[in-house]
């Protein structure tokens, strides 16, 4: 999957990554490397000849970072995160109907003693 990002001064970044990659997030990447590459060079790109005129620090540490879509995707991480607490919360259920079809057959067996008295 390709993703493109152009400014209205003829800036641009493009991006390659798996179909699986949110599109959210490889925009939101797009536009942080927009923002990083404008904040340190300007409009002095412009005058670039070559395709290694103008690099941007930090550049290595951003991509490793989106890796991971949901570390860095707040929605992603919150969905995450819910979808943990729907597991723990069915489990807990489970565990909790267990335990209560348990004590139904015991408590079926007290009847069963109270009414032989």
């Amino acid at each position: 999957m390709a993703f493109c990002y152009v400014l209205h001064d003829g800036l641009g970044v493009v991006a390659f990554c798996d179909t699986e990659y949110p599109d959210r997030v490889a925009m939101s990447m797009l536009r942080t490397v927009l923002g990083n590459f404008q904040a340190a060079h300007g409009e002095t790109w412009k005058g670039v000849k070559d395709d290694y005129g103008a690099k941007l620090a930090g550049l290595e540490e951003l991509l490793r970072e989106y890796q991971d879509p949901a570390a860095v995707d707040k929605l992603m991480k919150l969905d995450r995160q819910l979808l943990e607490t729907k597991e723990v919360l069915h489990k807990t259920v489970e565990a909790v109907l267990a335990r209560g079809e348990k004590l139904d057959g015991e408590g079926a067996g007290f009847t069963d003693l109270f009414l032989q008295l």
